[in-house]
């Protein structure tokens, strides 16, 4: 599904908004619980337990959203960008907001180099990665491919974008006690993420800039976590630090002044973008 479906939803806002609460609940809650009580009957390999943490956690969030698509029959055609031009731009979006955000954390004196980190092992990396598609794929499948479009037919544009966005922040605090600077962000990222779809007319373009801050931030940085690196490896070792506001301090970059900023750059690049559609290019060749 990489278009967002377009037409008369046959399922009521309650609905809705009770299946986007069950489902992130399972998946931020309930997923958790459920790994810690599988985990020590799983091998100890890293990629064996992030492989099925994160299959554990997405799992509610492709079967909501799935389902309440089918029970919409929302499958009708929408002008579209071609995947090049949506993942294109959805990465040098994502790409510029996170060196935005790290150029602003060098700045102001936020950011340090560490340790060097360790050698990378090729199996362990391309699993991080291959996970990191699944993870995006899934949260930007559910709350900008169903969720916000659903929204949009009922409730119109703005609370679609709005709810949808929210939705997605309150939805990374489940369980993590996220700072208020860090929830802004998320919210924000959902606004940035929403923009690019709804401009796009499709996932290409949201999952793209997703997919390409989360990949810089946690496999090429090394800023997640913070301090530290990921397990499955890093080309580098960055750190934050200095005061929460500037560094993010438990929430990471996330919750940073310089996330904000940079977040506030991809949302007027979201809203300037001008895609060529499908359609378009139909239309000329003619």
């Amino acid at each position: 599904m990489t278009s967002v479906a377009q037409g008369q939803g046959r399922t009521s806002v309650y609905v809705i908004g009770a299946t986007a609460v069950l489902a992130v609940l399972l998946a931020t809650a309930a997923g958790p619980l459920l790994y810690n009580a599988l985990s020590s009957l799983l091998p100890a390999a890293e990629t064996i337990q992030r492989t099925a943490l994160y299959g554990i956690v997405m799992a509610p969030l492709y079967a909501a959203a799935a389902a309440m698509l089918f029970l919409d029959r929302r499958s009708a055609h929408v002008g579209r960008p071609a995947a090049p031009e949506g993942l294109g731009f959805g990465a040098v979006t994502g790409t510029l907001g996170f060196g935005t955000a790290v150029g602003l954390a060098s700045l102001s004196g936020a950011l340090s180099i560490g340790p060097p980190a360790p050698p990378i092992q090729a199996l362990d990396f391309a699993v991080g990665l291959l996970l990191l598609v699944f993870q995006v794929w899934g949260e930007e499948y559910f709350f900008r491919g169903w969720l916000q479009p659903a929204l949009d037919q009922r409730l119109g544009q703005a609370w679609g974008l709005g709810l949808a966005s929210v939705a997605f922040g309150v939805a990374h605090t489940i369980g993590r006690h996220l700072g208020i600077l860090a929830l802004l962000n998320d919210i924000l990222a959902g606004v940035a993420f929403g923009l690019l779809a709804r401009r796009g007319g499709g996932l290409w373009a949201p999952f793209a800039a997703h997919f390409a801050w989360n990949t810089l931030e946690q496999c090429v940085a090394g800023l997640t976590p913070n301090p530290g690196i990921d397990p499955l490896g890093s080309v580098f070792n960055l750190e934050l630090v200095g005061p929460d506001w500037l560094a993010g301090g438990v929430d990471e970059l996330n919750g940073s002044i310089a996330c904000t900023l940079a977040l506030a750059m991809m949302i007027l690049a979201a809203v300037c973008w001008r895609p060529v559609r499908q359609d378009d290019r139909v239309a000329a060749t003619a």
